[in-house]
């Protein structure tokens, strides 16, 4: 009975928290909504707003929208690693500094490695074109 209570107790530290996993891709927006993407030159098939997941090299893209100027934004690889210290994940000072609320990804494994792109979000507000 003792040793059953013991994994149960356990469990439930291992397990206090879920994993988020954050979904790859670039959020890209404009307003007004509904412009086409091209990325390097070539339609990618979506309208804003829209993840858009692409690889993590270097990219154009470009917005266009009838009756707008074309709009162009650079993402770049912007993945890096970094390292989350228990001392600095706590949410505040009434909050016991020991990291018993972190998932098990994070309690155990506090070095991250980010494969997104940089910039992880994209907002274009479009001009309208001149007519003349």
């Amino acid at each position: 009975m003792l040793l059953r209570t013991l994994v149960l107790a356990l469990a439930a530290v291992c397990f206090a928290s879920c994993h988020i996993v954050q979904r790859p891709g670039v959020a890209l927006s404009t307003s007004p909504p509904g412009a086409r993407i091209t990325v390097d030159g070539r339609d990618s098939g979506f309208l804003t707003p829209c993840v858009l997941d692409i690889d993590r090299d270097d990219h154009t893209l470009d917005f266009e929208l009838d009756g707008y100027q074309t709009a162009s934004r650079e993402v770049t690889s912007g993945g890096g690693v970094y390292v989350v210290l228990w001392r600095e994940a706590y949410l505040n000072a009434k909050v016991w500094r020991f990291p018993l609320w972190l998932n098990y990804i994070d309690f155990f494994g506090p070095v991250k490695v980010d494969l997104g792109n940089s910039p992880g979000r994209i907002f274009v507000r479009l001009r309208r074109a001149s007519q003349g």
